[in-house]
């Protein structure tokens, strides 16, 4: 009698999706170990790096570590707009009433110089700027970690005397001083090397109206006043 062997070779479509099978595995297997090898690399950067925050902190105060991130900030030019939501909601926490005046008031002092955010301000608008990142750390987001002096340093008016408006001088081919742009008020005005204030100005951009103005030491408001003669 024959007997007939019962098994059977595997088929041409069996066989194709035992092909696939492998090769999504195998496909699996080179993930898992390029996964394994990643997570090693992300394990050693981030051992290196508290390595680092580690010698720095061992290095430096906590002091010096704090002055040196907000010295960042303050350097910061465009602080504000970067951070303009959180920078408003911290201002709006019932916890902080005066928060939002204090950010309204830092932000009319640069507009009423005439001061925006640039990434390449000059050494003027630089100092405005980070007089504004600074009273928003002080008044707005850390109102009970920095404390800042009450209005302005002492100066001897002897040798000068506050001035509330912002000069840009601009100068000839020859390097001669050829007038300058005051800002005060949120306003501008062109002023001539002579010191007049130009009312009007001619084709050629040369002044054709001025009128001569005056500095008078108002001992009140402890400023000078301009004050501009009559025609």
């Amino acid at each position: 009698m024959c007997i007939r062997d019962s098994k059977k070779g595997p088929t041409n479509k069996s066989k194709m999706a035992l092909d696939a099978a492998n090769a999504k595995h195998k496909a699996a297997k080179k993930a898992m170990s390029g996964g394994a090898l990643g997570l090693r690399e992300l394990k050693k950067e981030i051992a290196e790096l508290r390595s680092k925050v580690a010698t720095r902190i061992r290095k430096h105060t906590a002091p010096e570590i704090v002055r040196s991130a907000l010295d960042m900030i303050r350097s910061e030019t465009r602080f504000f707009s970067a951070n303009e939501e959180a920078i408003r909601k911290a201002a709006g926490k019932p916890s902080n009433p005066k928060a939002k005046n204090a950010l309204s008031a830092a932000l009319q002092r640069l507009e009423f110089v005439g001061i925006t955010e640039s990434d390449d301000p000059s050494v003027n608008e630089r100092y405005h700027l980070e007089q504004r990142n600074l009273d928003i750390l002080s008044d707005v987001l850390f109102p009970d970690f920095m404390k800042r002096p009450i209005g302005p340093l002492y100066s001897d008016p002897r040798l000068t005397v506050p001035k509330n408006w912002r000069d840009l001088y601009h100068y000839d081919e020859k390097g001669a001083r050829s007038g300058w742009t005051r800002y005060r008020d949120g306003k501008s005005a062109d002023y001539s090397a002579d010191g007049e204030k130009i009312l009007s100005q001619k084709k050629d951009g040369s002044p054709d109206e001025v009128v001569k103005v005056s500095y008078v030491f108002d001992s009140k408001a402890k400023r000078l006043k301009i004050v501009e003669e009559k025609k």
